[in-house]
């Protein structure tokens, strides 16, 4: 194993302690647990209401994000309490300035963890599979060289957040296995926003937020993220903050700046999770 996979490695394994711990925490009774604060997190991060216990029902749910370069609406159906505990199918479109997609699978949620397993197609309008190299800039992620960029990604991530001290801890690890690459080609994953040689990539993160105004509803905090691309042999490492403000119970404003701060690659804003601005609405009814 080289010492970039060791480094990378011996990163991701203190990040799934922290995971791992986070994961039994939650899972306490005594929890007072908020869902994690992932770049394709469907929840928030801002505390949960302390209103009256639900009972279980079926349900339909929506979560829209509208953003400057993305629009992704999420139809959610499924028994339990939309948005807290439950087991549910999801859809999500996906429609952004560089193509569109559309993930589906099977979500189980308690308070506390939050655990998607799906798969996600996508289809370029003008990226293509890259021929293989040490490093990229943006400018040859962006050659039209190679056969059309499509593929299907199969995604498992589990997540967590509690309350620990002043703010909330939180985290998630995913496991990704991209498809129908063409052999020989290198791709440019656009949801973890980073040039893979298929099939396996992990990214795990952490942080935490720090609750602030009125009745907290400005959360704002650093995270790291590790990415780990092993056949590429490369570790990619991103850190910023990450913030929320609620304006309402459905609507609520968030905001990602977590730029690479450690990468082979130069791809700019393309190739971290950094200065996306967006609003989320949400709304549910019974079935």
């Amino acid at each position: 194993m080289s010492a970039t996979a060791q480094r990378g490695l011996q990163l991701v394994a203190c990040s799934v302690v922290l995971l791992v711990v986070g994961s039994a925490l939650a899972a306490s009774p005594a929890d007072t647990s908020v869902p994690p604060a992932g770049p394709n997190s469907t929840i928030s991060t801002l505390a949960p209401s302390q209103g009256a216990v639900v009972d279980p029902y079926a349900f339909v749910a929506s979560e829209i994000d509208v953003g400057l370069f993305y629009f992704r609406p999420r139809l959610s159906i499924g028994y339990g309490e939309p948005f807290k505990t439950r087991v549910a199918f999801d859809l999500n479109p996906i429609f952004g300035s560089e193509g569109i997609g559309a993930w589906a699978g099977l979500r189980l949620a308690i308070p506390g963890l939050d655990l998607r397993v799906g798969a996600r197609y996508q289809w370029t309008f003008n990226r293509t599979f890259l021929e293989p190299l040490d490093a990229y800039t943006r400018a040859e992620t962006e050659l039209a060289q190679g056969p059309k960029s499509t593929y299907v990604s199969l995604e498992a991530e589990l997540s967590f957040g509690f309350r620990a001290g002043p703010g909330f801890l939180f985290g998630e690890n995913a496991l990704t296995h991209t498809l129908l690459v063409d052999d020989g080609f290198f791709v440019y994953e656009e949801t973890i926003r980073a040039v893979i040689d298929p099939p396996w990539t992990n990214r795990t993160r952490v942080g935490y937020s720090f609750p602030l105004g009125p009745k907290d509803r400005l959360e704002v905090g650093p995270a790291v993220e590790v990415l780990i691309l092993p056949k590429r042999d490369v570790v990619i490492v991103r850190a910023g903050l990450l913030a929320r403000m609620k304006l309402y119970d459905d609507l609520e404003v968030r905001g990602n700046f977590m730029p690479a701060v450690a990468t082979p690659d130069n791809l700019g804003i393309a190739g971290g999770d950094s200065f996306q601005i967006g609003i989320r609405w949400k709304w549910s009814t019974g079935l």
